[in-house]
């Protein structure tokens, strides 16, 4: 089946590589856009950007020359890896739906996905080197079939190996995205395929901790981990599309503005189908069994899998008054299937929603509440709002509210089926957002973040779901700043505070810092540009989460400390016309500057010192 499945997703590659040659001279494509640009892209929540196209320093300078890699996430071990963030994110932290949040940063997300707009085929290949013996390559392509219809392809493979024995990981994602408009704007569709499949073996990290902080065995394959044979599989299936019609539209027929859209009303159908599943494997030492001992069906073997299937097929109605407010209204039906190794339960339930964008000048406005009347998560109901004022190009302020009942009974994670079944005495999960960001010239961006949460489910020590009844308060201060202190020199920073009001369930840093230095000069000419520089990260201590490989998730492992850590690197970029060779020797301090205390999680440290290299190329037709 997966041979069956790589063969036909080579096969479409190449299909759609057949059609650059094709239609190369395809237009611009997809919906209006106020950038005046040859190369956008947009996503399923946000407008059109563009594309940087000359490698600018904000963007491919230091650390961030791969743009989804910060220091301020901490990697088990290797490329691949599952990862732990030291900032408060509810997609990572909350535990509000069911899946395997360690490893969502290596997967190509639902709010990721690009759409594109382009005027001239565009390519980009992304090649890095991976610790010790193992490559990441990423590939992407986009063009217009015709000036209205834009597809993108996006592909990556990884095979990374670790520093400890028993520790590689091997990944696929394969990712395909259209966008298309009629001639007489009526008719709208985006849609998207994503498949992802991730193997992973699993040493459980650590037997002993102390062997890597007092730095006794500088062998790191000679040094004990927990297991020798551990497996998991990561496989996520996603389908997704949105079609709209127009039965009515008003345009003016003024000179000026002819053509100008007064006044829509439509119909329009949304459908995600999305299947997770999570497997674990694992043949049994006589040691093995000191660690996860309710995971031991027998002396000989483990073996259990979670799968989750949703769908969510809805209809709905629009009406627009000009162009620039936009009122959304309709009812779906949503069914679910959560399952394991013995057991399946399906549920089935109904969505109302609502949702308003309004443009006016510079003030941007949107709204969404939604609620579910019938089904097995009768109560739940979600509100968002969202308010953007850009004053001046350098000037920016956004503000935003979030309020949620999630029903945990319904939708939070099944975990392993030795493990529980149906807990339905969970009660209702209450989540509350507030923040505020804005940007200032010279000074940066100040953003500052709120939350407040009851009825928050977690892993115990003991790998047992349990719920915390009170509430738990988050404030999360964060300043980047970005400024040139020469015509040639740049620094730049992020730095965060984090009250929290329950440590030992949220476990994260008060303080980190993140911050480098780089300079960007030119050789030869102007043909040759360099970017050299210093950075790293550090966060103070806080109480360490344990990860376990079996259910693939972070638990609250019994009380030890990691941070106060200073993380360093140094990099070297050359660019040359659309291409990028970067140098970058990531933790260079470990073991001089930086003692030995480097952790991610329990028993977990991060990689050693490493010389990272890669390339990046970009190809316009």
């Amino acid at each position: 089946m997966r041979n069956w499945l790589e063969n036909a997703l080579t096969g479409i590659s190449l299909f759609f590589f057949a059609l650059t040659i094709v239609e190369s001279s395809a237009q611009i494509a997809g919906s209006p856009s106020a950038l005046p640009v040859s190369f956008q892209y947009k996503t399923l929540f946000d407008g059109y950007k563009a594309v940087d196209t000359v490698f600018t320093p904000e963007l491919y300078g230091g650390f961030s020359f791969d743009e989804n890699r910060t220091r301020l996430q901490l990697e088990l071990g290797n490329l691949g890896a599952p990862i732990y963030d030291l900032l408060y994110n509810p997609v990572y932290h909350n535990y509000l739906v069911w899946g395997n949040a360690p490893f969502y940063h290596q997967r190509y997300r639902h709010e990721q996905v690009r759409f594109y707009k382009v005027n001239s085929p565009l390519t980009e290949a992304r090649y890095t080197q991976g610790y010790n013996r193992g490559q990441l390559f990423r590939i992407f392509h986009t063009q217009n079939i015709h000036r209205r219809w834009n597809y993108h392809l996006h592909w990556q493979r990884l095979n990374s190996e670790g520093f400890y024995t028993h520790m590689n990981t091997e990944r696929s994602n394969f990712t395909l995205s259209t966008d298309y408009i009629s001639g007489d704007s009526r008719y709208t569709f985006q849609g998207y395929y994503s498949w992802q499949r991730q193997l992973s073996n699993e040493n459980g990290g650590l037997r002993f901790d102390t062997v890597f902080t007092q730095n006794t065995r500088r062998d790191r394959p000679l040094v004990p981990v927990k297991f020798r044979e551990g497996k998991s599989t990561s496989a996520v299936q996603t389908a997704y599309f949105q079609h709209r019609y127009d039965l009515l539209q008003i345009k003016s027929t003024d000179g000026e503005e002819e053509n100008k859209k007064l006044f829509s009303f439509g119909i329009g159908h949304r459908f995600r189908y999305e299947r997770e599943r999570y497997e674990y494997f694992k043949n049994h030492r006589t040691d093995d069994t000191l660690y996860f001992k309710q995971f031991n069906y027998s002396t000989e073997q483990t073996q259990d899998s979670t799968i989750f299937e949703y769908l969510r097929n809805e209809a709905f109605a629009s009406l627009g008054i000009g162009e620039r407010l936009e009122v959304r209204g309709g009812i779906g039906f949503q069914h679910s299937l959560h399952g394991g190794r013995y057991h399946r339960h399906y549920f089935s339930q109904y969505r109302t929603f609502g949702e308003l964008d309004w443009r006016l000048n510079r003030l941007h406005l949107e709204a969404g509440v939604s609620f579910h009347p019938a089904g097995e998560a009768t109560g739940t109901s979600a509100f968002f709002g969202r308010i953007q004022y850009l004053w001046h190009k350098n000037f920016r302020l956004s503000a935003w509210i979030e309020n949620s009942v999630e029903a945990p009974h319904a939708f939070y994670r099944l975990h392993l089926s030795n493990l529980t079944g149906w807990n339905t005495t969970f009660k209702y999960i209450r989540y509350r957002e507030t923040g505020v960001a804005i940007d200032l010239p010279y000074f940066g961006t100040l953003t500052l973040r709120s939350w407040l949460n009851e009825g928050l489910i977690f892993l115990d020590s003991t790998l047992k779901p349990f719920q915390y009844d009170g509430q738990i308060g988050i404030l999360q201060a964060r300043w980047t700043m970005e400024q040139p202190l020469l015509t040639w020199l740049t620094y730049r920073h992020t730095a965060s505070v984090q009250q929290i009001s329950n440590r030992h369930l949220i476990r994260l840093p008060e303080s980190t810092v993140e911050a480098e230095i780089y300079s960007r000069f030119y050789l030869f000419r102007r043909n040759l540009g360099v970017i050299v520089g210093l950075g790293g990260v550090w966060f103070s201590r806080f109480e360490a989460m344990g990860y376990s490989p079996v259910l693939g998730s972070f638990y609250l492992a019994s009380p030890a400390e990691i941070g106060n850590t200073l993380l360093a690197d140094a990099f070297l970029h050359f660019q040359i016309k659309s291409a990028v060779i970067t140098l970058r020797y990531e933790n260079a301090t470990a073991g001089w500057l930086t003692p030995f205390n480097y952790f991610a999680a329990k028993s977990y440290p991060m990689a050693d010192p490493v010389l990272r290299i890669g390339i990046l190329w970009r190809f316009f037709n």
